[in-house]
């Protein structure tokens, strides 16, 4: 967990605006402190203070921080000056100014603490509709292809988020509590520890993450819902979409090893929504991703890792056959192209 430099003038900034305002609350108590007190920035991530009154009135302290397994930062240097609370978190350097707001029940810092048992006000609402925020942004992944964040209406108006990581593996996460309040979006990820907060830019077109973010990512602005929602239709009337089986001879000239030949026994697995490209070679270890395009009839796998491999073929009138030719990387020593004959043998689910 990091606390930034730069939220550390909040405290600051709210005693000074306060005071210019002539609107210096009475001075706080220790005792009026003691208790624990939620974090409300990261409502997904949730923090939690504990404060303590010593016989002398002195204040100590600890933290709570959420994870695998969860950890307890012990404060010190706890002090209270008017309405100004301190402390620092070991190891980190530096100190944390809180400013305790009039009735001791809310802090207003880097944390922005509300004690326990308060009651909560309700969120700003979204800067725009959720319908207008609904669709697909997206992000620079590990590899060619970026990250996709798909945000969605259910039933009831309310925002659901799933994230489409294309490499090595393509693989869609599905996000806890979305939500948008004011310009701040939020979302939480599977394993309910590690939470998104960004903020929306002022055309709305860019969210890019804050300081009180445990994911680092800024998300653009792809497509809108009507989009996303054609984009989604047209990948799974993908013709290419399904499971296909088929086998070709080979010849291979390893060092060493001299000519050999064989029969190769392929299996290709196309889907959509989310796109993904997958290749098994019998007796191979393990599916190997790649990529493939369809244009016409035309199907195109332009890579496939560990064989470094491409093929090009052609769908049938039917669409129940793909004939084409498989060739393989350099590194395995085959002495050509093999052509291949591949049948769909399950649609894709």
């Amino acid at each position: 967990m990091r606390i930034p430099g730069s939220l550390l003038l909040i405290a600051i900034s709210c005693a000074v605006a306060g005071a210019a305002a002539g609107q210096t609350a009475p001075a706080a108590s220790p005792r009026s402190l003691a208790g624990d007190w939620d974090s409300s920035v990261n409502p997904q991530g949730k923090l939690v203070l504990h404060l303590y009154v010593g016989a002398g009135g002195t204040l100590s302290g600890a933290i709570d921080v959420p994870g695998s397994p969860p950890k307890r930062i012990v404060l010190s240097n706890a002090h209270l000056a008017g309405n100004l609370l301190t402390f620092t978190m070991p190891p980190m350097k530096g100190k944390v100014i809180e400013v305790i707001l009039p009735g001791a029940k809310k802090m207003a810092g880097p944390f922005m603490w509300v004690k326990e048992g308060t009651p909560e006000s309700s969120p700003p609402p979204p800067f725009e509709p959720l319908s207008q925020l609904a669709g697909d942004w997206e992000s620079p992944g590990i590899g060619p292809s970026p990250l996709v964040l798909r945000l969605r209406l259910d039933p009831r108006g309310a925002l659901t988020g799933a994230i489409d990581v294309p490499e090595p593996m393509a693989q869609r996460i599905l996000l806890k509590s979305v939500k948008v309040n004011g310009r701040l979006l939020s979302y939480t990820m599977p394993d309910g520890i590690h939470t998104y907060q960004g903020a929306f830019s002022k055309d709305g077109r860019t969210v890019r993450a804050t300081d009180m973010s445990t994911i680092d990512a800024s998300w653009h602005r792809l497509r809108t819902a009507a989009q996303a929602a054609a984009d989604e239709a047209a990948g799974n009337a993908n013709p290419a979409n399904g499971d296909w089986s088929g086998t070709g001879n080979y010849r291979a000239n390893f060092p060493g090893v001299g000519l050999t030949k064989g029969t190769a026994a392929l299996i290709f697995q196309f889907r959509s929504n989310p796109a993904s490209c997958v290749v098994k070679l019998a007796g191979g270890n393990s599916p190997m991703p790649c990529r493939m395009t369809v244009s016409g009839n035309t199907v195109h796998i332009g890579w496939v890792m560990g064989y470094n491999a491409t093929f090009t073929g052609t769908l049938s009138a039917d669409r129940n056959h793909l004939s084409g030719i498989w060739t393989m990387g350099a590194l395995w020593h085959w002495t050509g192209p093999m052509h291949i004959d591949l049948t769909r043998i399950s649609p894709a689910p």
